[in-house]
């Protein structure tokens, strides 16, 4: 049986791939948010893609709830700043904006960025997590355990 701590690696480290995946062949000027993951997936997800320096040429931010996280954290970036990469069209940023964060600048990311659904995305994890079809040797060896 598999401990809480590698299902949930394995589970962000998926989630990972899977936002990877669909920037991949996006041009500069691109914005993308990542809607509907928790905060505490959203923050272990961004940080995971960081680390593992997953993607190049794409911004990687989390919205911000309080300008003063921001001002803290290089992870996080205000409505405003997200609107203004968004409105210089030079690089690409994914935004991903937790589940608990209302903001009334919101609507304006909404229209504007392209949407990366985080249900769409769990359900892609557990279809690859099922059919243990993983893109790594150490995902796949926990796939086919969880599997079984």
């Amino acid at each position: 049986m598999l401990d809480t701590l590698q299902t949930d690696t394995l589970q962000i480290e998926l989630l990972a791939h899977e936002i990877v995946a669909y920037l991949q062949h996006t041009d500069a000027g691109h914005c993308a948010r990542v809607d509907f993951l928790d905060r505490a997936e959203v923050l272990s997800v961004c940080q995971y893609i960081m680390r593992e320096r997953l993607m190049d040429g794409v911004l990687f931010r989390i919205l911000a709830s309080h300008n003063e996280q921001a001002k803290t954290d290089t992870l996080f970036i205000t409505t405003d700043k997200a609107i203004e990469i968004r409105n210089r069209k030079q690089e690409c940023l994914c935004l991903f904006i937790p589940s608990d964060l209302v903001d009334a600048a919101y609507s304006s990311i909404a229209n504007s960025f392209a949407l990366i659904d985080g249900r769409t995305l769990h359900a892609l994890v557990l279809k690859q997590v099922l059919a243990g079809r993983n893109n790594t040797d150490r995902s796949g060896t926990l796939a086919r355990r969880i599997h079984r």
